[in-house]
């Protein structure tokens, strides 16, 4: 039976899970939960995941309701190659953690907590989340200073899970080129993946048209 996904693509951490199962070419059955018409708030939903969030993977007896432990199990599960999430190297296996952990604990939540503020308000005002998304950046800019990508210096879970909320806040709030470089030649580097436009970039596009009816 296959696992099956919740999803809305809107979602940065939707994305991230869509862009690891394109990566790994996994066969998952994905169900729509709109958010904007606020279908995670359903019985039947609720049921599933009283959080009312997603992602929401449900895999036999299984369910998984933070991506970042979606990313996990499938990488665990499907990941023959072993780069993405090393299981011979428990030093990499931790750089990717704690990566996933800045970006669950707080890079999302300033994220979240800056478009909550654009639908609860129906306008677009960022005078109050500019420094801390900047803030962000200047963190991403530290952790390339080793490394190309987010843990390591090939693709692992970091960059999957970090780039849709980058992604995302950089069409509110762009990385300039001139003070975050590395950061920049990083997201380039990510949106050069076959996959890109399709599993990441559709879902900003989605988003952008629903926030412009939703303040018009």
């Amino acid at each position: 039976m296959r696992p099956i996904l919740f999803c809305d693509r809107i979602s940065p951490p939707v994305r991230s899970v869509f862009l690891l199962i394109r990566e790994l070419n996994l066969d998952v059955e994905k169900r729509t939960v709109n958010l904007l018409k606020r279908e995670n708030h359903h019985e039947d939903f609720i049921k599933i995941n009283p959080l009312r969030t997603v992602p929401v993977l449900k895999d036999n007896d299984l369910i998984l309701t933070d991506s970042h432990a979606i990313l996990l199990y499938l990488c665990e599960k499907h990941d023959n190659s072993g780069r993405l999430f090393p299981k011979d190297d428990p030093n990499l296996r931790f750089r990717i953690l704690n990566k996933l952990f800045y970006n669950g604990c707080l890079f999302f939540r300033r994220d979240s907590d800056m478009m909550t503020e654009i639908f609860r308000k129906r306008c677009i005002n960022l005078s109050g989340h500019r420094v801390k998304i900047r803030e962000c950046f200047n963190h991403l800019e530290e952790f390339l200073r080793e490394t190309t990508f987010m843990a390591a210096n090939h693709m692992t879970l970091a960059d999957l899970a970090i780039l849709p909320t980058l992604s995302t806040v950089n069409a509110f709030i762009p990385v300039e080129e001139g003070t975050w470089p590395r950061t920049i030649e990083w997201l380039n580097r990510m949106k050069s993946l076959p996959y890109y436009e399709a599993e990441n970039q559709s879902g900003i596009d989605e988003l952008l048209l629903a926030i412009r009816k939703h303040v018009e």
